[in-house]
C-alpha cells in the first residue's frame, strides 16, 4: 500500500477546503441579493439581529419588542408605518414628546415599529422576518442610520447603502407604498465634531435615492443647528435625541409631507 505523506496532502486539503467555503459564500451573497463584494464589504446590508446587551435595553428586551411588533402587524391596519431607532421610538417618550405626536399625527392611523439602538442591517432583519404582517400601509417614514455612525463607526457610503437597502425591501413588502426617507440628525453638541461631515456627507447620498415619485427625501437637520453650527440643548438635550421641542421641529416638517403623500 502506497504511503500518503501528509506534509504534501494538508496544503492541498485546506485550499480545498478554502475553495469551499468562498463558493458557499458567493451563494449565499447572491441568494439575497447581494454581489459578493458587497456582502464582504458592507456591515450595514447583511440583516442580522441585535447581538449585543446594552445598559438601556438588553437582547431580551429588544426581542419582546421585536414580538409586540409582529403582533401589531397581524392585529392592526395602519395607512403610515414609522421605521427607524430610539429618534423616531421616542415619539412614544414622556417629557412632552407625546403630546407632539398626538398634535401633527393622530388623526392619522399609524404604527410605530420603531427600536432604540437599531442600525440598518437590524431593521433590514426586523423587516424580513416578520414585520409584513397583514398590513398594507400607504407610507412608511424611515429615519435610520445614526446608531451605524455611534455603534460601529461604518463611512457615509455604508450607511447610506445600508438606507438604501430598508427602502427597497420597504418596497418589495409594499409594492404600492410611498416612502419618506428622513435625513439623519446631526450629532455631538459642537460644530467641529467630525460627525457633522459624515451625517452630512451621507444625507447627500442617502438623496439620490430619491424619485420624487415613489421615494421622497427630506432633509431638516440643518434646523437643528444655530447660527454656530452647534446644536441647541434645547433641541437635544443629550445631543442625540431630540426634545419635544426638536420634536416639533421634525413634525412640523413631517406632517405636510405625509398628507402630501396621502393624497389629502
Amino acid at each position: 500500500m502506497t504511503k500518503i505523506n501528509l506534509r504534501y496532502l494538508l496544503p492541498l486539503l485546506g485550499f480545498f477546503a478554502v475553495c469551499c467555503f468562498n463558493l458557499f459564500a458567493h451563494d449565499v451573497a447572491m441568494s439575497i441579493g447581494k454581489t459578493p463584494s458587497q456582502a464582504n464589504k458592507y456591515r450595514s446590508i447583511n440583516a442580522v439581529p441585535r447581538l449585543i446587551d446594552h445598559s438601556w435595553m438588553t437582547l431580551s428586551t429588544w426581542y419582546q419588542r421585536h414580538s409586540e411588533h409582529l403582533q401589531l402587524a397581524r392585529e392592526s391596519s395602519p395607512d403610515i408605518l414609522f421605521l427607524g431607532d430610539s429618534i423616531t421610538e421616542s415619539w412614544n417618550w414622556g417629557e412632552g414628546r407625546q403630546e407632539v405626536y398626538q398634535q401633527y399625527f393622530s388623526q392619522y392611523k399609524a404604527a410605530n415599529f420603531a427600536i432604540g439602538g437599531d442600525m440598518t442591517q437590524n431593521l433590514l432583519w426586523r423587516l424580513q422576518h416578520g414585520l409584513k404582517g397583514n398590513l398594507s400601509p400607504k407610507v412608511a417614514v424611515i429615519m435610520i442610520g445614526t446608531n451605524n455612525f455611534l455603534h460601529q463607526h461604518q463611512s457615509p457610503e455604508e450607511v447610506a447603502i445600508g438606507v438604501k437597502h430598508v427602502i427597497s425591501q420597504v418596497q418589495i413588502m409594499y409594492p404600492d407604498i410611498k416612502v419618506l426617507t428622513l435625513g439623519i440628525l446631526p450629532l455631538f453638541q459642537n460644530a467641529d465634531n467630525n460627525s457633522r461631515l459624515y451625517v452630512a456627507q451621507t444625507n447627500k447620498l442617502i438623496n439620490n435615492f430619491a424619485d420624487d415619485m415613489s421615494v421622497t427625501f427630506l432633509d431638516f437637520s440643518s434646523k437643528f443647528l444655530d447660527k454656530n453650527g452647534d446644536i441647541p440643548q434645547a433641541l437635544m438635550a443629550d445631543f442625540i435625541h431630540p426634545t419635544a421641542q426638536g420634536l416639533h421641529i421634525v413634525a412640523k416638517h413631517v406632517a405636510p409631507a405625509i398628507k402630501v403623500l396621502l393624497g389629502k
